[in-house]
């Protein structure tokens, strides 16, 4: 027994496992997929997976927990006239809007962030294109230029201060960078946070900021095409990061993936269960 308890002590003690924000919701695609998988943290901190038919990208969250987001392929074939307009119910039943408007402008489409008004605010190249979501039919706004910068995998909005948030890379040292954004004038500044302990890239395709004002961040990587076990190419690892100030903490290990994106969502405690009846 000494022995065994012995060898015991010698062993690594297993790392805790981080818990998932509540509300947070991302939707990743591994390579050779034909569709997105959508992750959901649910009020618990528990995730749901669900895997979608689309390739998905550029979602946000709107008020009632429904996911708004541009989609490229069913199936693993391109949509005609793509991008498409898309909704994703918190069950995760996807309904097709069709061509979203503007639809010609959006082939680049990358990132979204849904601002205080309800609008789609869609990031394609060095350009900001938002979209109205209704109640009347989808419709496509005048679009701003962006700052110049790096490339930006995701937008998401601060709720707090009405702010654009991203991460990319500049200089070799990844930052947080924040837009004051405005329907009338548009991007009116740029604020920059340097975040030493990310890994400095700009291949952070999925953004979101959390409610106590962190930030979670998805970071992509993926060996391309052939990679994995035989083939002497191992697949890179992405990773789930939450930011709070210079901070960061990894959240969770992910797979080798070729896109993804994020977003937050409300959730809501479930209700109480009444006493049983005496």
């Amino acid at each position: 027994m000494l022995r065994f308890a012995a060898v015991l002590a010698l062993l690594p003690t297993p790392a805790p496992v981080a818990t998932l924000p509540p509300g947070l919701v991302w939707v990743e695609q591994a390579p050779g997929a034909t569709g997105a998988t959508l992750h959901s943290v649910g009020f618990d901190g528990r995730q749901t997976r669900t895997p979608l038919r689309y390739a998905l990208n550029a979602i946000a969250c709107t008020s009632d927990g429904t996911l708004a987001g541009l989609a490229t392929e069913l199936d693993g074939r391109r949509l005609p006239q793509a991008p498409h307009l898309v909704r994703v119910s918190p069950a995760g039943a996807v309904t097709d809007l069709g061509p979203a408007p503007g639809h010609a402008d959006l082939a680049t489409a990358y990132g979204a962030a849904i601002d205080a008004r309800g609008r789609l605010l869609v990031s394609t190249g060095d350009r900001l294109r938002p979209l109205r979501l209704g109640p009347a039919a989808p419709a496509a706004l005048a679009s701003h230029a962006l700052p110049k910068l790096p490339y930006a995998g995701d937008w998401a909005t601060d709720p707090r201060t009405g702010e654009l948030v991203t991460v990319v890379a500049i200089d070799d040292v990844a930052r947080v960078v924040r837009l004051r954004w405005d329907a009338a004038t548009g991007v009116s500044a740029v604020d920059t946070e340097r975040v030493p302990d990310l890994p400095p890239s700009s291949a952070y395709g999925g953004v979101a900021v959390l409610a106590d004002g962190s930030i979670a961040a998805v970071f992509n990587r993926n060996a391309g095409p052939g990679a994995g076990a035989g083939t002497g190419r191992a697949p890179m690892t992405s990773a789930l990061f939450r930011i709070t100030g210079t901070k960061v903490e990894k959240l969770a290990d992910l797979g080798p993936l070729t896109s993804s994106d994020a977003a937050t969502c409300p959730v809501h405690a479930p209700p109480a269960t009444p006493p049983p009846a005496a």
